[in-house]
């Protein structure tokens, strides 16, 4: 939860061994308590249980709240281009933004390619890289 106050983004790069271990972060963990909140456990799927509460009291004693919802579901479905920059992000010490544009291209057009010959291919190619 630190690291996505500060960064506004939790994946990989923000799991170092520095940036866990930086003053700020260590100073932010310090001020956040996590409470189970029971009415979230069993409510239907698709709803509510798929739910995360924050609640942010900041020095004046203003509260902030934000539900937060897992996406990737039927209820909550990731967009193209989220799939699109997370492939981007995983990929990108891998292989050049080039060779991502031409993994992009082929995956969007696979409904009318022959067959997945060309895609098998590119990945062969890139895994042995």
């Amino acid at each position: 939860m630190a690291i996505m106050l500060l960064e506004n983004d939790v994946f990989i790069e923000q799991f170092t061994e520095e940036k866990i271990a930086s003053p700020r972060v260590l100073e932010l963990v310090s001020k956040i308590n996590i409470r189970h909140d029971e009415s979230l456990d069993n409510a239907p799927s698709g709803t509510i249980a798929r739910e995360s509460i924050v609640e942010i009291t900041l020095k004046n004693g203003e509260r902030i709240t934000q539900r937060g919802s897992v996406r990737g579901y039927e209820g909550n479905p990731v967009t193209e281009n989220e799939v699109i920059e997370k492939f981007r992000k995983t990929s990108q010490d891998r292989i050049t933004a080039d060779q991502q544009d031409e993994l992009i291209d082929l995956c969007m057009r696979l409904d009318e390619l022959p067959d997945a010959r060309a895609l098998v291919k590119l990945l062969e190619v890139r895994s042995q890289a």
